[in-house]
C-alpha cells in the first residue's frame, strides 16, 4: 500500500511537470491535452496494442496516452480504474479465482477474442507433422518461455513434471528466434502466429490445452469516455484482422 501510494504521488508529480513544460514550450496550443491510461498484459503489448495505439494517436492527437505493462492479477488488484483508464488484457481460463475479485470491484471484462494454446516447433521438427501432441511429451522438450509463460507451461504439465526451460526472457522475439533456429520449442497460438509472420515455425495442437480470452476491462461505475469507447472499437478491429488473417 505504501509503494502504491508513493507511485501515485510520483505519477501525479510527473504529469504536473509535463503540463508545466507544455505551457512553456507550446503556449499557443489552443486545445488542452488530456491524459488517458492504458494498462495491458505482456502478450497484448507485443501483439495488439501497437496497432491500436497508432490508430488512437491519429484519432486523438490532443490525448497523451500512457501505456503500462502489468500481469493480469496486478491489473485486477492494483489499478484504480476511472473514466480516463482502461485495460487491454489476456485472461487465462485457469485464473478463475479472479472472477470474484472483478465482480467485487465492479470491474467489467468484455471478451473480444478467445483461443486455445498450442505448441510451436521449428519446421522439420519430428513433431511438426503430428495431428496433436500429448501433454506428457512437453516435459522432454526444451522450451523458450516468454515473461510469465512458465506458470502456463506448468499448468499444461499438470504439475506432474518440471518444465525443461532452455531460456526464459521478456523478449518475445528472442523466444521466437530460439524456435526458428531449432534450439527450442514454445507455447504458440493463432494470435502469436499472426504477428510472428514466420514460415519457420509450425503450430501443433495439444491434446489438453487451456483457453485464453482477450478483451477490455473497465470500471462499470464509470461510463466509458469517448476515448475509452474508441480504445474498445480499435481493439475489436485489430482482432477482426487477426481472425480474418489480414496483414498486420
Amino acid at each position: 500500500e505504501q509503494v502504491m501510494e508513493g507511485a501515485r504521488e510520483i505519477e501525479a508529480a510527473y504529469w504536473a511537470m509535463m503540463d508545466a513544460v507544455s505551457r512553456v514550450t507550446r503556449p499557443d496550443c489552443g486545445e488542452r491535452e488530456q491524459d488517458f491510461a492504458i494498462y495491458t498484459t505482456p502478450i497484448m503489448l507485443n501483439t495488439v496494442v501497437p496497432s491500436v495505439l497508432s490508430s488512437l494517436n491519429q484519432r486523438f492527437p490532443q490525448v497523451r496516452f500512457a501505456v503500462s505493462e502489468l500481469n493480469i492479477w496486478e491489473i485486477a488488484q492494483n489499478v484504480q480504474f476511472g473514466q480516463d483508464c482502461i485495460a487491454l488484457i489476456s485472461w487465462p481460463s485457469f485464473r478463475s479465482e479472479m472472477y470474484a475479485r472483478v465482480e467485487r470491484d465492479a470491474l467489467h471484462f468484455e471478451a473480444i477474442y478467445k483461443e486455445r494454446i498450442d505448441l510451436g516447433v521449428p519446421k522439420g521438427h519430428p513433431l511438426a507433422g503430428r495431428a496433436s501432441v500429448s501433454n506428457s511429451e512437453l516435459a522432454d522438450l526444451p522450451f523458450a518461455t516468454y515473461y510469465n509463460e512458465k506458470d502456463l507451461l506448468q499448468r499444461l504439465l499438470d504439475g506432474e513434471n518440471q518444465p525443461n526451460i532452455l531460456i526464459h526472457s521478456t523478449q518475445l522475439t528472442l523466444c521466437h528466434d530460439m524456435v526458428k533456429k531449432g534450439a527450442a520449442v514454445a507455447l504458440w497460438s493463432d494470435l502469436v502466429d499472426y504477428y510472428a509472420q514466420s514460415d519457420a515455425i509450425v503450430q501443433v495442437p495439444l491434446d489438453r490445452s487451456v483457453d485464453i480470452s482477450y478483451g477490455c476491462m473497465w470500471n462499470e461505475n464509470h461510463p466509458l469516455s469517448p476515448v475509452a469507447q474508441e480504445v474498445v472499437s480499435q481493439t475489436k478491429q485489430e482482432f477482426w484482422r487477426v481472425i480474418h488473417g489480414k496483414t498486420p
